[in-house]
């Protein structure tokens, strides 16, 4: 397929509309940073408000950080049970703009008009906001990353689609800057979650410009439209490109031998193995490296290491030229080795940050006094490079990879299967985090991130495919030859060992051996 002449305009657009759902997202995440320290500072006990005891509630404080990956959570089991193969990607967008919405008003009024109400009351309004707020997450990291890499040309999709996690760090920046200006006011932590309704209202607007998949409506078989679509980002004569990918995508649907491929094709078939196997390790290691929970955690870290807000806006500023560098990079260099820089990276930071911790307990020990010396410095130079490294390799490349990798009649439901498993693993983690490190304190809970991220870099090496420069249909091809080459290489070793038995049980074998070697394989034939 020739390079066609890229509509700047139209492409633009089409990476905006879901880059903006995912800056929201990451404003979110940077201001609940800010509202968790908030809710626990001591001058609310004075005030007549439903959270002036939250302080020392540590399972209240961990449903309210993992509160955000539960309806994640349950947006994405949404999507996997009825949703995943007949909404559209561009559909996504919209329902979670709206469910932005409707997030952010719930969280606002448990700050505002239910203030001073029972603690229950407050609390469940606010739960309730992050729960719908999580669900417009879930629906956006199944349907923008599909999105991005269904609709951008091959040269640059990693860049594309890895920009959709720049966007969440650039969101996490704002959040941050917004949560450091105003966290002077305890009692207007209400007031930064107000701040997601600026984008998200342009973000439905703009969701009615962009046209929906062109891969998902030929899969559906809306030939017109996909053209239509396919025209949308590409100027001049497009119909021989276009014959190209609907040759590749609706003939083979059509094919019979195919069809019958794949209705015995499960999400769990030995045709989606290998995709399988690499995307479920990403993101059950991503997790587990620490950094999606402990993000939500970095100001409460910075205070105990008497280091100020403006800390976690630096840190937040040095994740974006992180992600930055990624985008720019990552068509250049390859998935794989930005991966396992990234995880070496994270590795020694945590390692550093184990140390550093180790022995300190917040309920136990005065951090003004334990943090001497050299310790600030090196917590925050080690935080700097644990999450700026999240942010070159596993952030923006482990749903780049998920987004490329699987058939595109499975590519819906295995997404929709892994953002459920992403953000189950991420409430489980962040909920238990705070309970976990008054057990244990945050010096051991680092090291076991450590060990988590030994294992990456092994797993990344002999798991992760390479699929830089490569378009979607020829990253299946490839996956689905290296498969069968494997299937074929087990039948040559078993037919070969079926040979070696036929021919070590015969009754004269060392006779034929000595008379005519040829005549004995003949023979076990």
């Amino acid at each position: 397929m020739k390079e066609l002449d890229v509509s700047y305009s139209g492409l633009a657009l089409v990476i905006l509309t879901p880059a903006l759902c995912s800056f929201v997202y990451g404003v979110d995440l940077g201001v609940t940073s800010f509202v968790l320290e908030m809710l626990r500072d001591p001058s609310a006990v004075n005030e007549d408000v439903w959270w002036s005891d939250i302080g020392g509630k540590y399972i209240t404080q961990g449903l309210f950080v993992s509160g955000l990956s539960l309806g994640a959570l349950i947006g994405s089991h949404v999507l996997l049970v009825y949703l995943s193969q007949f909404i559209g990607r561009r559909q996504e967008i919209r329902v979670a703009a709206c469910l932005y919405l409707i997030g952010t008003i719930l969280n606002f009024s448990s700050g505002t008009v239910l203030k001073n109400s029972p603690e229950w009351v407050g609390f469940s309004c606010l739960m309730l906001g992050r729960l719908f707020f999580g669900c417009g997450v879930g629906f956006i990291q199944h349907g923008a990353c599909i999105y991005m890499s269904e609709m951008c040309p091959a040269n640059i999709r990693g860049a594309v689609v890895a920009a959709k996690e720049a966007f969440i760090v650039i969101g996490i920046v704002v959040g941050y800057s917004t949560g450091d200006y105003l966290s002077g006011d305890p009692m207007r932590w209400s007031d930064l979650y107000a701040c997601t309704t600026i984008v998200t209202i342009p973000v439905l607007i703009m969701s009615t410009l962009i046209p929906r998949s062109m891969r998902w409506l030929l899969m559906n078989g809306k030939i017109d439209e996909a053209k239509q679509s396919m025209q949308f980002i590409y100027n001049g004569n497009i119909d021989e490109e276009f014959e190209v990918l609907r040759r590749q995508i609706v003939d083979t649907q059509r094919s019979p031998t195919l069809q019958k491929k794949n209705k015995n094709r499960t999400l769990f078939s030995k045709s989606t193995r290998k995709a399988f196997i690499a995307s479920i390790g990403l993101v059950v290691l991503q997790q587990f490296s620490g950094q999606p929970s402990v993000i939500s955690y970095v100001t409460v870290l910075f205070s105990a290491a008497g280091l100020s807000g403006n800390s976690s806006v630096w840190t937040a500023i040095l994740m974006a030229c992180s992600a930055t560098f990624t985008v720019s990079m990552v068509d250049r260099l390859g998935r794989k080795i930005l991966l396992r820089a990234g995880c070496f990276l994270m590795l020694f930071a945590v390692v550093a940050l184990s140390v550093s911790f180790w022995g300190y307990h917040a309920d136990a020990t005065d951090g003004s006094s334990y943090f001497d010396g050299s310790k600030p410095l090196i917590i925050l130079v080690a935080m700097f490079v644990y999450i700026s490294a999240y942010q070159l390799s596993y952030g923006p490349l482990t749903w780049l990879i998920v987004s490329e990798v699987f058939p595109i009649e499975r590519r819906g439901e295995a997404t929709a299967f892994l953002v459920e498993l992403n953000y189950l693993l991420n409430f489980l983690v962040q909920f238990l985090v705070p309970t976990i490190q008054a057990l244990i304190g945050w010096g051991p809970l680092f090291a076991i991130f450590a060990c988590i991220l030994a294992f990456s870099i092994h797993f990344i090496e002999s798991h992760v495919p390479e699929t830089n420069g490569m378009t979607l249909e020829e990253i299946e091809k490839k996956l689905q030859q290296q498969d069968s080459s494997i299937e074929r290489t087990r039948m040559v070793f078993s037919e070969s060992s079926n040979l070696l038995a036929r021919i070590t049980s015969m009754d004269k074998f060392s006779s034929y051996v000595g008379e005519d070697p040829l005549a004995t394989v003949s023979i076990a034939v």
